[in-house]
């Protein structure tokens, strides 16, 4: 993919994870930025929603955009990886962190923890999803705040867990994943621990490009609500 100058390669540890290296990475990052430069460092942690797999950009490198057009010096570490839950997540950044050293950790996450299969970690608590996901986001913060770095966890936009769903949404966002998106809706608040963007495409047309997935337009508003929630950071 990406005309063929990326690949995949084997992490006992973490699973498949993307080289990104040929491009100006490394294993398990893509750079947006100049790393040399004495600017903010921010870490983003996620699921294919948040990766650079797919042709359309990335609300990473949107977000990386919009800071250089607000003059703020930044390098973007996109660390985010397909079908990471967040307890993969969490392994990942602590493994990953000490070489980044970021001053801000952002996870944008959900989907993947709203689905039937899930990673070892969380089967280790009788938790609700909604509220096992919140429990390792926290974990993650801990894991960032130790290492110096202002962490942000945001519960990403989904469009498995519309209510009052239309025909046409029906046809469009059907998939053979079993969603438990429902307790989410039901549990998610916005609270002083993460920014809670689960419904901000609900009912809108274009905000994505199958099932999941964001469209050019999804991509540039969740960079642009990244933006508005850490620029006091930056």
């Amino acid at each position: 993919f990406t005309k063929g100058q990326l690949f995949y390669e084997y992490d006992e540890k973490l699973g498949a994870g993307i080289d990104y290296t040929p491009a100006g990475g490394a294993p398990g990052w893509a750079v947006h930025g100049n790393p040399d430069r004495p600017g903010k460092r921010i870490m983003i942690l996620g699921g294919s929603t948040s990766s650079e797999i797919y042709d359309v950009e990335s609300w990473a490198s949107k977000l990386y955009k919009h800071c250089a057009r607000d003059g703020k010096d930044v390098v973007i570490f996109n660390c985010a990886q397909e079908m990471d839950t967040v307890g993969v997540e969490m392994r990942r950044m602590a493994r990953e962190i000490g070489k980044i050293r970021p001053d801000i950790v952002i996870s944008m996450s959900g989907v993947n923890d709203m689905k039937t299969y899930a990673d070892k970690f969380n089967y280790v608590r009788n938790e609700d999803r909604p509220g096992r996901w919140r429990k390792t986001e926290m974990y993650m913060r801990q894991i960032a705040e130790s290492e110096g770095a202002r962490f942000f966890a945001f519960l990403q936009p989904v469009n498995g867990c519309i209510q009052d769903t239309t025909f046409e949404e029906n046809l469009k966002f059907i998939t053979d994943s079993p969603w438990h998106g429902e307790s989410f809706v039901d549990l998610s608040r916005d609270d002083d621990f993460y920014t809670n963007l689960l419904t901000m495409f609900h009912h809108r047309d274009g905000m994505f490009i199958d099932f999941c997935h964001y469209s050019e337009q999804g991509t540039s508003e969740i960079a642009d609500a990244v933006y508005e929630t850490i620029k006091g950071e930056l």
